[in-house]
């Protein structure tokens, strides 16, 4: 099996769509001998920040000596990149290797696993078979009923935020939210949660007292001294002094004092973690599409920014950075995201607006949202075919008119989009 016959068969030949439940996955699991049981996992959920926190997390427990596995959703360039060991995704051949072991098993079974599943078994599978020291696992959404929501115990459970999301599966407020991502507190294991709404604290605080499970709350009063640019960001959080975390944006010094959190409880749990390990471990995290600098000339910066709460920090951002002077908007977003609200808070910032439609079949078409921006009052909003067309005619007004470029929305067009704002400047 190559590469693409791999992912072709991921994508094609499994359970399609989105159904949240245990069953298939716990089943395919069970044919590959419950790998998720043997491993020490750290299992982060959240609306907005959870690949943010997963990655800090990495690169501090690398730094520190330990042997990690990491698990995330979605991927950018590659489907291996969503299964990394210490840092680095495995190869095309160790990913054809494990999804040809699972083909013949998940084939077999009566109701076959989705694609989401199949990756997350093959990641606990890989995670045992390389002896991992410290796994982190991203969910997909929710918690509860998450495919990756399957282990018995975890050194730490992390909720980051609540926030409105995924509303048609999740439910259609912050308590019913919260109540799904609480799912990843397991029995006696330590919870951490970082989010802000007290609605949601108290679930969280309800559900950890069911299962016995000690929360320690995120102590943003601790976060100081926040320093800011588009390298990066340092600041001082308890103990840890002048810290500097190598990921833009406003929101993540916030991640970082997750992250940092979650630290003070892994060394409760008697893992060595040194203050080196955390200073080297922040300063080398590297996290595509969060406020990422892609060209400098126009500035060309990409951010995952894809529902209300990831646009609300990525506003902040914008009106910090650049002095609350309108920028030129590139985006496309998916068509069950609130896109009326999000405009709402961008058309204060926006000079101009490039749409595009992402090769989903969620998608939201270009021109409705075009049209959605006009309405709220922003004259200049196109919508294009492609993406190239877009990219093309928003570097070209941007150069012209000096005004930096800001592509937002969902991550499923990152890698088409950075590419070809790449190839574009390339060829100016």
């Amino acid at each position: 099996m190559k590469y693409e016959e791999a992912v072709t068969y991921i994508k094609e030949g499994v359970s399609p769509g989105s159904r949240p439940g245990l069953e298939r996955v716990s089943r395919l699991l069970a044919l590959l001998g419950d790998p998720q049981n043997e491993l020490k996992i750290i299992h982060v959920t959240g609306t907005n920040g959870k690949g943010s926190v997963c990655t800090i997390l990495e690169s501090i427990l690398g730094a520190a000596g330990y042997k990690t596995g990491l698990f995330t959703s979605p991927y950018i360039r590659k489907m291996n990149e969503c299964i990394r060991l210490d840092k680095q995704p495995i190869s095309d051949e160790s990913f054809c290797d494990i999804i040809n072991f699972i083909r013949p098993l998940a084939d077999a079974m009566e109701d076959r696993p989705t694609e989401f599943e199949i990756l997350s078994a093959a990641a606990m599978k890989v995670f045992h078979q390389k002896k991992c020291d410290v796994v982190i696992c991203e969910t997909g959404m929710g918690a509860r009923l998450d495919a990756t929501n399957t282990m018995k115990e975890t050194l730490a459970s992390v909720i980051v935020n609540v926030e409105l999301d995924h509303m048609g599966f999740l439910g259609d407020t912050i308590e019913k939210i919260a109540f799904e991502k609480a799912g990843v507190i397991k029995q006696g294991c330590p919870v951490i949660f970082g989010g802000a709404r007290e609605n949601a604290r108290q679930v969280i605080e309800e559900q950890a007292k069911a299962r016995k499970a000690k929360l320690t709350m995120v102590d943003y009063n601790a976060l100081e001294n926040v320093r800011t640019d588009l390298g990066g960001c340092t600041f001082d959080f308890k103990e840890y002094r002048d810290i500097r975390l190598s990921l833009p944006g406003l929101y993540q010094p916030s991640n970082g004092a997750v992250a940092l959190t979650v630290i003070s409880v892994l060394k409760e749990r008697g893992l060595a973690i040194s203050g080196d390990a955390v200073r080297s471990g922040m300063q080398s995290v590297s996290w595509p599409a969060r406020f990422e600098t892609i060209i400098k000339e126009p500035l060309t910066i990409y951010d995952g920014a894809h529902n209300m709460a990831g646009i609300t920090v990525a506003v902040d951002s914008i009106r910090t950075y650049f002095d609350g002077q309108k920028v030129n908007i590139f985006m496309g977003v998916m068509a069950d995201k609130e896109y009326d609200a999000m405009i709402e808070l961008l058309k204060p910032y926006t000079n101009a607006v490039y749409t595009v439609t992402p090769a989903n079949p969620r998608a939201l078409p270009a021109e409705r949202l075009a049209d959605c921006f006009r309405k709220h009052g922003v004259r200049k909003a196109e919508a294009f075919d492609t993406l190239r067309d877009a990219a093309e005619c928003a570097l070209k007004d941007s150069m012209r008119e000096g005004k930096p470029l800001i592509a937002l929305g969902t991550l499923y067009m990152y890698e088409e989009a950075e590419r070809i704002f790449r190839q574009c400047a390339a060829q100016r």
